[in-house]
C-alpha cells in the first residue's frame, strides 16, 4: 500500500449531539453497513445509535441545551466525554469520525481527533450557517476531511467557504419514506386530532409547553372537540412533562408513547417547536403553527447585542428554506395562546386555501435532490463515490428553490 492510499474503513466512530442527530446517526449507521457490511461501528448519542453501533462508549444525545447559562451548564459534561474518549482512542483503532451536530463540544473533539490523526467528516454542521458565523465556520472546515449538509442554504454557505461540502438532501427524505407506507393506524378517529411537541431539549420543554397547554385550553372553550396528543421526542422527559402538566388546567391530553411517525400520520394540526420536528410534519403534510422562544437573559443578549434577529428574521426550518414564512411562526413574547387558539380554530371552521400545500411541495422539493441520501453519504465516506447533481447545484447558489 502506497502511503497514498487512504487507509480501508473498518472502524467508524459516530458522535451525535442531540435527539435529531441521534436519529440521523443511527440511519447513516444502517447505510453504513450496507455499503460495507463488515464495518464496525463506535457510538457516543442516545439510544437509536446504542441500538445500531457495535459499541456504544458515551450518552450525549439527551443533555443539549439552549441558552448562555444552560449551555454553560452542558459543558461541565465535556470533560467527562473527552475522558472517556482519549482512553478508548488510546487502546483503539478508529479510522474515521462522523461528527454530527455537536455545537457546545465540536472543536473540542475535533481537537481530540486531530491528536490521533483521525480523520473527520462533518455531517450536519451547527448552526453557524444560520447565524452567518463564517470565522466559526471556516474551522469546521479546516478539520474535516468532507462536509455534508442536509440543507440547501447550508451547502451554498459552506460551499463559498469549501469545495469538500457535499449536499444530497435531507435525511428525513428517505427515513420516513422507507417505512411511511408501512406504518399502522392505531388510532381510532371520531374527532380531529391536535398534536403537540414540545421540542427535545429539557429547556425548550420548559419554555414552550406551557404555553401550548393554554392554547389547548383556550381552543378547547371554542366549542369544537378535538383529540389532543404530546408526543414525546424521549420518555426521559416524561417525568419533566408529567410536572409542567399537573400544575395547568387543561383538556384531557394522551401522552403518545408509541411511534412518533404512527402519531404525526394521523395528526390534523401540530403545535411545534422549532427544529426539525418541523421538517418532518413538513413531510407528512401537516398544517402547523411553530413555537419558538429562549431563556430572557439569552433572548436579549441575542437581540441587543448579537442582532441575530436581524441576521435570521425567521426560525423555523420550513421558512428559512421557502425564504418566507410559510408557516406561521410565535417567538418569545409573541407567543400568545389566545391569538394562537384563534388561528387553529378558524383554520378548522373555514381551512387555508391550497396555497400551503404548494408552499410545503417547493421545500420538499429542494430538500431532495436525491431519493435515497442515506446511501450517498456512505458511499462518499467511503470513497466508493462522490458526485452532487451539478443541476440542482446551480439551483442551490442561485437561491431559486
Amino acid at each position: 500500500m502506497t502511503p497514498s492510499t487512504p487507509r480501508p474503513l473498518s472502524r467508524i466512530l459516530i458522535l451525535a449531539g442531540e435527539v435529531s442527530g441521534d436519529a440521523y446517526g443511527a440511519a447513516l449507521s444502517e447505510a453504513l453497513r450496507k455499503e460495507s457490511p463488515g464495518v464496525y461501528l463506535v457510538g457516543v448519542g442516545g439510544d437509536q445509535l446504542r441500538s445500531q453501533c457495535d459499541d456504544f462508549l458515551f450518552e450525549t444525545a439527551y443533555h443539549n441545551a439552549i441558552g448562555i447559562k444552560e449551555s454553560l451548564a452542558s459543558r461541565w459534561g465535556q470533560p467527562r466525554l473527552l475522558q472517556s474518549l482519549t482512553p478508548y482512542l488510546e487502546t483503539h483503532s478508529i479510522d474515521l469520525v462522523i461528527l454530527i451536530d455537536f455545537q457546545h463540544h465540536n472543536f473540542k473533539l475535533a481537537s481530540l481527533f486531530q491528536h490521533f490523526k483521525i480523520p473527520i467528516v462533518t455531517f450536519i454542521t451547527p448552526n453557524f450557517w444560520l447565524w452567518k458565523d463564517i470565522k466559526k465556520a471556516k474551522k469546521i472546515v479546516s478539520y474535516s476531511r468532507d462536509i455534508v449538509t442536509i440543507f440547501p442554504q447550508e451547502y451554498a454557505f459552506y460551499r463559498s467557504l469549501t469545495d469538500r461540502v457535499h449536499y444530497f438532501g435531507h435525511p428525513l427524505i428517505q427515513m420516513i419514506g422507507s417505512h411511511g407506507d408501512s406504518l399502522k393506524n392505531p388510532l381510532e378517529k371520531t374527532r380531529p386530532i391536535i398534536t403537540l411537541f414540545p421540542g427535545s431539549r429539557r429547556q425548550e420543554i420548559d419554555l414552550l409547553l406551557p404555553a401550548m397547554i393554554d392554547t389547548l385550553t383556550l381552543l378547547s372553550q371554542k366549542g369544537q372537540a378535538y383529540h389532543y396528543y404530546l408526543a414525546l421526542s424521549s420518555e426521559r422527559f416524561l417525568p419533566q412533562i408529567q410536572k409542567i402538566l399537573s400544575r395547568k388546567p387543561h383538556p384531557p391530553l394522551s401522552i403518545w408513547k408509541g411511534k412518533k411517525e404512527e402519531l404525526l400520520k394521523e395528526t390534523d394540526f401540530l403545535l411545534c417547536a422549532s427544529g426539525s420536528s418541523t421538517i418532518e410534519a413538513m413531510l407528512y403534510h401537516i398544517p402547523m403553527v411553530i413555537f419558538g422562544a429562549l431563556p430572557h437573559v439569552t433572548y436579549w443578549i441575542a437581540r441587543l447585542i448579537l442582532r441575530l434577529h436581524k441576521k435570521m428574521p425567521l426560525i423555523a426550518l420550513p421558512n428559512i428554506i421557502a425564504g418566507r414564512e410559510i408557516i406561521p411562526e410565535y417567538v418569545q413574547y409573541h407567543i400568545e395562546p389566545k391569538h394562537i387558539a384563534r388561528f387553529i380554530d378558524t383554520y378548522f371552521h373555514r381551512p387555508l386555501s391550497s396555497r400551503w400545500k404548494q408552499d410545503y411541495e417547493a421545500v420538499i422539493t429542494a430538500l431532495s435532490p436525491h431519493p435515497f441520501p442515506l446511501e450517498k453519504i456512505a458511499k462518499l465516506i467511503f470513497n466508493t463515490e462522490c458526485v452532487i447533481n451539478s443541476v440542482h447545484e446551480k439551483t442551490i447558489l442561485s437561491g431559486r428553490l
